[in-house]
Parts: C-alpha cells; structure tokens; sequence
C-alpha cells in the first residue's frame, strides 16, 4: 500500500467521522442544509431530512417543496443565488453600518453561533 493509499484511508476515515459527528447533532422532524467552508473560496453542502416519511403520503410537505426549490436554485441558477446573497449582505451592513457576527441576528432567520476558536 502506498503513502498515497494510507493518506487516502485517513482522509476516507476523516471524512466518515466528522459526518458521524455532524449527524449526531441533528434533531428529529427537520430538514437541514449544512455548508461548510473549505477555504475562501469553495464550500460543501449536506443535507439532511430527519422527518419520518409516511409511506402512504403521496404529497409533499412544504418542507419538501422548499427544501427541492432551494436545491435547485443552488444547482442551476448559483450565479443568482450568490448576487442575491452579497446584496442582501450589503443591505444589512448599510442598515446597521457593520455587520457583526457574533450571536447577532444576521438576517430574520439566521443567527450566528460563536462555539469559540477552532482547536
């Protein structure tokens, strides 16, 4: 096996770990889109659906509606989706002169979480 191989293996085990991680903080009954930067300029997304699907429903729930629209925002009209986020950046910065990004209300639903420095 090679050093490329054996860093591939730890890389593999990283990746299942930090999701088993991540997973085990979800709560019952939501839908979850999770980003996670990468670097400045790139960023994965997961997503999660912990509601309980009930076999005989035939219709979507709002949340499954929401969740698909989203996705395929994300999927195929990313451009926009990104002009819209920097104009919305720009609207609350000018509304409170600075953004602040610590347990401050970021928008109406979006509330920055500060867990401390990255060990």
């Amino acid at each position: 096996m090679s050093s490329s191989d054996d860093d591939d293996d730890i890389l593999d085990k990283l990746g299942a770990l930090n999701r088993m991680i991540e997973t085990s903080s979800l709560l019952p009954d939501r839908q979850y889109i999770i980003f996670n930067e990468l670097d400045d300029d790139n960023v994965s997304m997961s997503v999660y659906d912990t509601t309980e699907q009930d076999p005989e429903e035939t219709e979507p729930t709002a949340g499954d509606i929401l969740l698909h629209g989203v996705l395929e925002m994300m999927e195929n009209r990313m451009e926009e989706v990104l002009e819209m986020g920097l104009l919305r950046l720009s609207m609350l910065t000018a509304e409170t002169e600075t953004l602040k990004l610590t347990d401050t209300p970021l928008g109406d639903n979006i509330v920055k979480v500060d867990f401390g420095k990255k060990h």
